[in-house]
């Protein structure tokens, strides 16, 4: 189940006359319920698969492959892993007034590993179970919503995000 909550937000559309005028819409944005550590995850795997697989086994395989990624990224590599998609270098570095006076131990700050998502993880649709979603409140009005039942209040103010009628105001 994909919890999602609704705000509204600011956007600049044209009317009918072409004209840009500020207007506001309803936006879902996805909510998480729980995180998963890596440990859960790896408990899950193992109890939800029949198979010969253990969680240790599970968890030297990762270990193994993202070893092997970053290895491969590091002498410039991109590495295409199928279904999980592509993983390759980048670097975020100075900019210096003369090509010649760069040196790269000194303006190249970070290197990192960017990840470009297969088709699995591009979008639900691609897999086979297919998600279902619940309509929940924005954090803040979770939250408000909370404080308001622990004082006694039967009713509580929708924060703006959350309501057309504040969003407008």
């Amino acid at each position: 189940m994909i919890n999602y909550s609704l705000s509204y937000r600011k956007v600049t559309v044209k009317n009918s006359a072409g004209q840009s005028v500020v207007a506001y819409k309803a936006y879902a944005t996805a909510r998480s319920q729980s995180t998963m550590n890596s440990e859960e995850f790896l408990d899950h795997q193992a109890r939800k698969l029949t198979s010969l697989y253990t969680k240790a086994d599970y968890r030297a395989i990762l270990s193994q492959i993202c070893m092997g990624i970053v290895d491969r990224c590091s002498d410039g590599v991109k590495v295409n892993t199928g279904e999980f998609g592509s993983f390759y270098p980048s670097i975020s570095a100075n900019a210096v007034e003369n090509a010649e006076d760069f040196k790269p131990t000194v303006d190249i700050k970070k290197v990192y590993v960017n990840w470009s998502k297969g088709n699995r993880f591009k979008n639900f649709n691609n897999n086979s179970v297919k998600p279902q979603y619940r309509h929940i409140l924005t954090e803040v009005n979770e939250a408000s919503a909370v404080q308001a039942n622990n004082i006694g209040l039967s009713s509580f103010t929708l924060h703006s995000t959350a309501s057309k009628t504040a969003a407008f105001e």
